[in-house]
């Protein structure tokens, strides 16, 4: 059992493993939320317009990949995820003022639903690709 938790033993990746635990909880509560949103507020119910967000929030996936992939090996990725986290986090900002402030439109979450889409790709990419950075930590993949 010791050798299936070795990865917790470096500060840096237990760090880091708070941070992603966090930040998947996150994106999906917000998928949740944009999904719950057109499904009872904004459509009444509307299956089809729930189906166009489901997809524009996995759609960019599929293809931004050859995209996302190139710049996870090109670019600083410590920055690449400080500028995604940080677009995660205003993304969802807005779209929860627009949401409280009663001016959240249909249009508005198929934007957030895209660009949540696009940025949630160059995470995964960068994370994918940092946690195979030391040997010692290849256990938990």
């Amino acid at each position: 059992m010791k050798g299936i938790f070795r990865s917790l033993e470096t500060v840096n990746y237990r760090i880091w493993a708070a941070g992603a635990i966090i930040s998947n909880i996150g994106t999906w509560m917000q998928r949740t939320a944009q999904d719950w949103l057109v499904l009872t507020e904004l459509t009444h119910r509307n299956a089809t317009a729930v189906g166009i967000v489901v997809a524009l929030q996995f759609g960019p996936q599929l293809l931004l990949l050859p995209l996302t992939g190139f710049a996870a090996d090109y670019f600083d990725r410590r920055r690449l995820l400080l500028a995604t986290q940080a677009g995660m986090g205003v993304l969802a900002l807005c779209l929860g003022l627009l949401t409280v402030s009663g001016l959240a439109q249909l249009w508005h979450v198929y934007v957030f639903a895209f660009l949540l889409g696009v940025v949630a790709r160059f995470v995964q990419n960068c994370t994918l690709r940092r946690r195979s950075d030391p040997p010692c930590l290849l256990n938990p993949l």
